[in-house]
């Protein structure tokens, strides 16, 4: 299981910019004001997402199922959905409807991000939809 995980940094100015850390991939450009750092992650984000097939939303329900603490999980399919979780599986595990975690099936890629949306913002990375569920609430073994 290949999992790495990545926390977003708020942008920094140029002049006290730290270095690369070897641990991570990371773009940075230059536009004129502030120093961009990109994650891979980051990148993997702007790929629109694939949809999901049968067998994958099997898993997701599956997996709703068993994880009997989290009130809700979703593939959201509508159009009139919020574009920033069009095409997503979006979870909630707290009390609300703010969604918790979203997990992004980049298009073209075989990996699957896990986006915690609670402060700091982390992002983790998983060769399967089984792994990046059971990051939010392990309930497969």
């Amino acid at each position: 299981m290949m999992r790495q995980r990545w926390q977003v940094a708020e942008p920094t100015p140029a002049c006290q910019a730290p270095p690369l850390d070897r641990n991570r991939t990371e773009m940075v450009a230059d536009a004129g004001l502030a120093l961009m750092k990109k994650t891979a992650a980051d990148i993997l984000l702007t790929f629109p997402p694939r949809s999901l097939g049968p067998a994958e939303r099997a898993l997701v329900d599956e997996w709703l199922g068993r994880a009997g603490d989290v009130p809700m999980a979703y593939v959201s399919e509508r159009r009139s959905d919020d574009p920033n979780l069009f095409g997503r599986v979006v979870i909630t595990t707290g009390p609300g409807e703010k969604p918790s975690h979203l997990i992004h099936p980049p298009m073209d890629c075989i990996s699957w991000l896990v986006i915690s949306m609670e402060p700091p913002c982390q992002i983790q990375q998983f060769e399967t939809l089984r792994d990046a569920l059971n990051s939010v609430r392990p309930v497969f073994s």
